[in-house]
C-alpha cells in the first residue's frame, strides 16, 4: 500500500469517526499535512493518533508552542490589521521552529482558511519572507550614516570561485564536476596551485565537510582515496576498511544523507560554526532538496540555498553547490544553462560551468571552464582530465576556439583560395616577404586571368584575412598604399619589405662613371627648357630612378630671350652639380 493510499484510509477513518467531512484536502495530503479545512477537528494530536492506528507506526512529530488564534471576526478579518499581525507573528513562530518551507506554507493556507480567510500564492509567500526577516533579524538596510564593514574580495582559486562565498558549479553528468572539486580539495590542502592557478592558503587547521547525498559511500571511497583524501585498506575479497583523512570533519553520502531543509541548514551551521574557514561541498542541489517536495522551475527551489548562504556566511565558509545543467542548454550562459527556475543562480555569488568543447567528438576529452558572476569578469578555460582526479590546462577558451574556427575554415576553402593561401605561407617562408595582390597575379598566372586580374587576387588575399588565416597590413596612403599579407600569426618584426614591382623598366645607367659631356648631351634633341610645365617633366621623367636625372650643361645655349651663362644668376636654371 502506497503512503498516498494510507493517508486517505486515515482520513476516511476520521470520516467514520465523525470527526471530518467531506474529501481529502489533495494539496495538504501530497504535501504530507492532513486537511484541516474540511474537518471539524479541534485538536490535531487526534488526527496523528489515527493516522497512527491506520498507518501501523508511530508517527514523530516535533513538539512546538501553539501558534496565535486570529481574533478578527470572520466577516471582516482580511480587512483588520490584526488578522495580518497573527498571522506574521505565526510566519516567525515557524521559522524559529526551523518547519519546513513546504510545511509553513501549507500551514499558513489552512490557518488562515480556519480563520474565514482564503489566501492566494502571493500572500502566502509574502507572509513567510516576512516572518523569516523578524525570525532572522535581517537588517532593514543601510544608510550613509554608518560606516559598513564588509570582506575583502578573495579567491579559492584564482577568478573562478570566490572565497567566504556561495559558488554553484554546473555541468551535465558525467563531465566530471566531482572529479574536479576533489583536485582541488587535494591541491587545497597541499597548499599549490591547480592547473598553474593560483589557491587560496588553507588555515591552520583546514576543514572540510561534504555534503554528499547525491553517491552513497563506495563512489565517494573511490574519488576521495585516488585524491589521497582517504585510505582504503582490503579485508577481504568483498570488503575494504575506508578511513577518512584528518581533515575531512564530516562526510554526508546516500545511505547517510543530509538535506537542505532547516534542520539540515542548522546541523550544518552546528559543524562550521567548530571550523571557521572551511570548506563546503555540496552534492547535488536536486538530491540535497528532494525530500523537500519544492518542484525545480519554481522560484521557491532557490530558498534552500539562500538560506544555506546566509548561515555558511556567518563563519566566511566556502561553499561550492554542484547542480545539473538543462537537457540541451550546456551551450548557454551559466545564468541560463542551470536546470530549474532562474532563481537558482541568482542565489550564488559565482557560477562556474563545465562543458565538453566538442560533445560529438567522444573522443575528445577536452572540457571549457567558463565563469559568471559578481566580482570579477569572466574566465574562459580549456581543461583537460588526464588521470582520475588529476588534471591540466589546455590553453585560454577563447584562443582555442579562435584555432578551431580556422581549422574548420581553412577545410572549406575553394581551390583558388587554397592556392593563394599556399602563396602566402611559401613566401614567408622561404624569405619572409609578405604577398601583394601583384606579385600573387604573377606567381599564379593561371589562376588570375584578363581584366581585373588584380582585384580578384586582392578580393582572394582578403577573405582569407576575414577567415583569420593569414594578416594584413597597410603602408602608404591613396594611390601608394600597398596591402601586405602575412600568415596568422607570424612574426612582423622578422617581415623583410619586398620593392614594390615597376611598372616600368627603368632605363640603362651610364656605362663610364665619368661620362664626358660630349656623351650626355643629345646632338638630336633640343635641350630641356626651363619654362616646360611641371606635368610635362613629371612625364619625362616616368620610369627614372632616383640616381639619375643629373643633366650636365656645358657651353653657352641660345634660349628666347638671348644667350644664358650656365653659373649665372637666373632663377630658371637649376644649381651648379
Amino acid at each position: 500500500m502506497t503512503d498516498r493510499k494510507k493517508e486517505i484510509d486515515a482520513f476516511n477513518e476520521l470520516k467514520r469517526r465523525g470527526r471530518a467531512q467531506g474529501e481529502p484536502n489533495k494539496t495538504d495530503i501530497s504535501m504530507g499535512n492532513y486537511s484541516r479545512r474540511l474537518a471539524d477537528i479541534e485538536d490535531l494530536e487526534d488526527l496523528r493518533s489515527v493516522a497512527d492506528s491506520v498507518l501501523g507506526k508511530k508517527t514523530q512529530t516535533k513538539k512546538s508552542t501553539p501558534a496565535p488564534t486570529p481574533t478578527a471576526t470572520p466577516a471582516a478579518r482580511a480587512g483588520n490589521p490584526q488578522f495580518w499581525s497573527d498571522m506574521l507573528q505565526i510566519a516567525e513562530q515557524f521559522h524559529r521552529e526551523e518547519q519546513p518551507l513546504h510545511q509553513r506554507q501549507a500551514s499558513l493556507r489552512s490557518i488562515a482558511y480556519d480563520a474565514g480567510v482564503s489566501l492566494n500564492d502571493r500572500q502566502v509567500k509574502w507572509l513567510d519572507k516576512q516572518g523569516e526577516r523578524a525570525a532572522h533579524n535581517l537588517k532593514d538596510g543601510y544608510d550613509a550614516s554608518e560606516s559598513i564593514r564588509v570582506p575583502v574580495t578573495k579567491w579559492l582559486w584564482k577568478e573562478i570561485f570566490l572565497l567566504g562565498c556561495v559558488n554553484l558549479l554546473i555541468a551535465r553528468e558525467k563531465v566530471g564536476k566531482t572529479a574536479l572539486i576533489v583536485y582541488l580539495l587535494r591541491c587545497w590542502l597541499n597548499r599549490s596551485g591547480a592547473m598553474g592557478l593560483a589557491m587560496a592558503q588553507p588555515p591552520e587547521s583546514p576543514a572540510i565537510l561534504i555534503a554528499g547525498t547525491d553517491q552513497g559511500l563506495n563512489d565517494w571511497s573511490w574519488y576521495l582515496d585516488k585524491a589521497g583524501l582517504a585510505t582504503k585498506k582490503q579485508i577481504d575479497d568483498d570488503n575494504a576498511e575506508f578511513q577518512l583523512a584528518p581533515e575531512i570533519k564530516k562526510l554526508w553520502t546516500q545511505d547517510a544523507p543530509i538535506f537542505l531543509d532547516e534542520e539540515g541548514i542548522a546541523n550544518l551551521g552546528k559543524w562550521v560554526a567548530k571550523h571557521p574557514g572551511a570548506l563546503l561541498i555540496c552534492d547535488s542541489l536536486s538530491c540535497l532538496t528532494g525530500p523537500l517536495g519544492l518542484k525545480e522551475n519554481d522560484a521557491d527551489f532557490a530558498e534552500p540555498l539562500r538560506a544555506l548562504s546566509r548561515e555558511m556566511e556567518k563563519y566566511r565558509v566556502t561553499t561550492i553547490v554542484l547542480h545539473h545543467s538543462g537537457k540541451g542548454n550546456e551551450g548557454e550562459r551559466g545564468s541560463t544553462a542551470s536546470r530549474g527556475s532562474t532563481a537558482i543562480p541568482g542565489a550564488v555569488s559565482r557560477i562556474v560551468q563545465l562543458a565538453w568543447v566538442d560533445d560529438k567528438n567522444k573522443t575528445d576529452n577536452r572540457i571549457a571552464l567558463t565563469t559568471e558572476g559578481r566580482q570579477a569578469k569572466p574566465v574562459g578555460l580549456v581543461i583537460e582530465q588526464v588521470e582520475a582526479c588529476s588534471w591540466m590546462l589546455v590553453g585560454d577558451l577563447d584562443d582555442i576556439a579562435k584555432e578551431e574556427g580556422r581549422k574548420k575554415a581553412e577545410e572549406n576553402l575553394t581551390e583558388r583560395q587554397e592556392f593563394a593561401l599556399a602563396e602566402v605561407r611559401d613566401a614567408w617562408d622561404q624569405d619572409q616577404h609578405e604577398m601583394e595582390a601583384g606579385w600573387l597575379v604573377e606567381r599564379l598566372p593561371a589562376e588570375y586571368t584578363g581584366k581585373g586580374k588584380d582585384r580578384k587576387a586582392r578580393e582572394n588575399l582578403d577573405q582569407l584575412h576575414r577567415k583569420a588565416l593569414v594578416d594584413k597590413r597597410c603602408l602608404g596612403a591613396g594611390g601608394a598604399k600597398r596591402n601586405l599579407y602575412r600568415p596568422f600569426g607570424a612574426d612582423l618584426s622578422e617581415a623583410k619589405l619586398r620593392l614594390p614591382v615597376c611598372p616600368k623598366d627603368p632605363p640603362q645607367s651610364p656605362e663610364s662613371p665619368n661620362p664626358s659631356n660630349d656623351e650626355l648631351v643629345d646632338k638630336n634633341s633640343t635641350p630641356i627648357s626651363p619654362h616646360q610645365s611641371s606635368a610635362e617633366g613629371a612625364e619625362s621623367a616616368e620610369g627614372v630612378s632616383e640616381t639619375q636625372g643629373v643633366i650636365a650643361f656645358a657651353g653657352v645655349h641660345r634660349i628666347s630671350g638671348g644667350a644664358h651663362r650656365p653659373g649665372g644668376d637666373d632663377p630658371h636654371w637649376p644649381p651648379r652639380v
